[in-house]
């Protein structure tokens, strides 16, 4: 298998596929009532946990939002209303608060500029303001509002280079879309990427107009992978040119798919009764999120119909998948356990990845931890005798359980 996917993968370079094509994705068939658990040591490496410098003007509520840049860690907090700037060890570097009665309420990754922009907004939502700083904090520019596109930072936006790719926007206007993303260069549309799906379209635009937008990684190489909701085919995008690649169409059994006669439907009454009606269940698998893929495996994050991150006998429901081609072994996080080389700390948080998934950069996987999980696991495992490095001796002897939190590190075994 994994030979396949290694000749696959040359050969979709070698012919650089653009977004014209007739092909299908491959079937890839993966049963999520399968998957694998065991030690953290079986499957990832390179775990590194990062305290967050914790002192009175560092002080935040949580994480909320994440950006890695090679940098800084730049966090944005709801509860203080801030965006705040860590160095890749962890120390406080600058924060961005207040500005008269607006509040940083997000900020972007503009790889164009290299900079952090900031959208500030008040409390009524009524006015916006965007200023640009340097990738440690410091103040770089005011944005003109009349030079912002508004459709960019509301709704789902990539910058690379001179390059903005946009989600498809539902409207009242019943118009189908003939792809997912419109690529802009200096406010232009210059061309397009991801094929919508024309044999399912009548079904499929109704239907996805309900679920709302995932979140989409771009890659070391500036590519990124979106899977068309409800039907999970899977592109490969260059964030760059566009050129887009079908990959595979994962195939999950019944219990977790959508009805093949309700993506069949062609007719607007029948459409808005299932809409009215619970048209999916608990399990089913509405869309794929958090997509990374090489010749070797394929991260997912599964968006499914049930909201709480606990089924009805109290076990925690996996979301958080790796699918490796060698073996064709399934994986999921929340199975994977601390041992000797965590220290017998967590690496992740169950209610973390659930919603947010992991972030992704340069091969690595993050996600965070509080200090009250820390603090929490490390009495629970007083008796395992753990010899933790310098900085978390150092974090555990100086911080408590309301401290700042810890960003976890780690890379997934090849």
């Amino acid at each position: 298998m994994k030979i396949l996917i290694r000749f696959f993968f040359l050969f979709c370079a070698c012919l650089g596929f653009s977004t014209s094509f007739s092909q299908e994705p491959a079937k890839l068939r993966i049963d999520l009532d399968r998957s694998y658990g065991g030690a953290f040591s079986e499957y990832l490496t390179k775990l590194e946990y990062i305290p967050l410098e914790n002192t009175k003007i560092s002080r935040f509520g949580q994480i909320s939002n994440l950006i890695l840049t090679d940098s800084s860690f730049v966090i944005t907090d709801r509860d203080t209303k801030s965006i705040l700037f860590f160095s890749p060890s962890g120390k406080f570097l600058n924060k961005v608060s207040k500005r008269g009665t607006l509040y940083p309420t997000g900020a972007i990754f503009n790889s164009q500029k290299n900079t952090i922009d900031v959208v500030f907004q008040d409390i009524e939502k009524t006015k916006l303001a965007f200023e640009n700083y340097s990738l440690v904090g410091m103040f770089v520019s005011k944005a003109n509002i009349n030079d912002v596109n508004i459709d960019f930072v509301r709704n789902g936006l990539f910058i690379d280079k001179n390059n903005f790719w946009l989600r498809y926007q539902f409207s009242e206007k019943e118009t189908f879309p003939t792809h997912y993303f419109t690529q802009y260069r200096n406010n232009k549309k210059v061309g397009s990427a991801v094929p919508y799906d024309s044999s399912n379209a009548f079904a499929l635009f109704y239907l996805t107009k309900e679920l709302g937008h995932f979140n989409l990684p771009v890659t070391r190489s500036g590519k990124f992978y979106f899977a068309t909701p409800l039907t999970n085919k899977i592109y490969e995008v260059s964030s760059l040119t566009g050129n887009t690649i079908p990959l595979f169409q994962v195939i999950f059994p019944a219990k977790f798919s959508i009805q093949n006669s309700l993506l069949a439907i062609q007719d607007k009454k029948k459409i808005d009764s299932a809409i009215h009606t619970k048209w999916f269940n608990d399990q089913t698998v509405l869309g794929l999120e958090n997509i990374i893929c090489d010749e070797n495996k394929l991260i997912f994050k599964t968006h499914t119909g049930l909201v709480s991150r606990y089924g009805a006998d109290g076990a925690v429901i996996p979301r958080n998948f790796f699918y490796r081609f060698k073996d064709n072994r399934l994986v999921a996080f929340e199975k994977v356990s601390p041992d000797p080389s965590t220290y017998f700390l967590p690496f992740h948080s169950q209610g973390t990845i659930s919603t947010e998934g992991f972030y992704f950069k340069n091969d690595y996987l993050y996600t965070h931890l509080s200090s009250l999980e820390m603090f929490g696991a490390r009495e629970a495992t007083k008796s395992k005798k753990a010899l933790y490095p310098v900085a978390l001796q150092n974090y555990f002897l100086t911080q408590n359980r309301k401290s700042n939190p810890v960003i976890v590190r780690m890379r997934l075994k090849e």
